[in-house]
């Protein structure tokens, strides 16, 4: 009875739509609320909803916010008309993903070929280093980058997905599907081509290294195959430092367009590791003391 009382003073109050719309079917003007107010009202607090955190992308990439994420407020420059919203980061995820852990003194080192006296120069210059084969569709490459940090931290920061979009210029969208202690399962939108793949993770800390290849629960339309991973160890020459190797095997999908493929070719691998040295000796200069992971460092 109560609300029926409410509701019926209520309607008395504010007109319908009906009542508000002439004959000419524009809005008159009461000394109520107007419908116009209200579709403001409600739009005011349906938008802040879609957009700016809660679903932004859609269910497939993880329609919700995660719980290591919110949305924090940036002072407006001179003259701006609205404030920018930008993700800031509160927690590491769990397991060993972005942590600092002990590295292994002696890990069994995977296939890799030797390097030339003229690449150890390079490196020894701070220069990378690339080889690359290409057969067609079917690509492979290996780079090899010298960076002034030590190996846990270089570990750490490869390990630290959940910065991936932040810290790597070719990583347009980056999103977490699935992470356990050792292995992990993300979805990502590479290059200006916005090339959509899905990856799973495998970390192995004994090793030092980072596997990574296509999930096999996914579909990823750009290609057929890609598989490879990341290695760390200290740097043989230059003390102080370590050299992050990656390699990858990569068979693009025939749908792929053929100047895609060439793109890919002549720039995926330079592309790929251009980040590791500013970002990861940056990481290890603004690490604070007694730091157990890079999760919250910025670069």
């Amino acid at each position: 009875v109560g609300f029926q009382r409410t509701y019926t003073s209520y309607s008395k109050r504010v007109p319908t739509v009906e009542k508000d719309m002439g004959a000419t079917g524009a809005p008159a003007r009461h000394g109520g609320i107007s419908w116009k107010v209200c579709l403001v009202v409600c739009l005011s607090a349906v938008l802040p909803f879609s957009s700016f955190g809660f679903t932004t992308q859609l269910p497939a990439f993880g329609a919700t916010l995660r719980g290591s994420q919110r949305c924090e407020r940036v002072k407006p420059a001179a003259g701006a008309s609205c404030t920018a919203v930008r993700p800031r980061l509160l927690r590491a995820p769990k397991g060993d993903w972005g942590k600092i852990a002990v590295t292994a003194e002696r890990p069994k080192r995977p296939p890799l070929p030797r390097l030339t006296p003229k690449e150890e120069e390079a490196l020894a210059q701070g220069k990378p280093v690339h080889k690359q084969t290409r057969t067609g569709r079917i690509g492979q490459g290996l780079s090899v980058v010298d960076v002034h940090a030590d190996v846990a931290t270089a570990v750490a920061v490869l390990t630290d997905l959940d910065r991936y979009q932040e810290r790597i210029s070719t990583v347009k969208e980056a999103h977490i599907i699935q992470r356990g202690t050792r292995k992990c399962k993300a979805r990502f939108k590479l290059s200006r081509f916005r090339l959509e793949v899905a990856v799973e993770f495998a970390m192995n800390r004994e090793r030092n290294m980072l596997d990574f290849r296509l999930d096999p629960e996914a579909t990823t339309a750009a290609f057929d195959q890609a598989r490879g991973f990341w290695y760390v160890e200290e740097s043989p020459h230059r003390p102080g430092h370590s050299r992050i190797f990656l390699s990858a095997k990569l068979v693009c999908s025939p749908l792929l367009p053929s100047f895609i493929v060439d793109y890919a070719a002549t720039k995926a691998l330079p592309k790929a590791t251009c980040w590791l040295k500013p970002v990861i000796e940056g990481i290890a200069r603004g690490l604070p003391a007694g730091a157990v992971d890079v999760h919250g460092v910025d670069h």
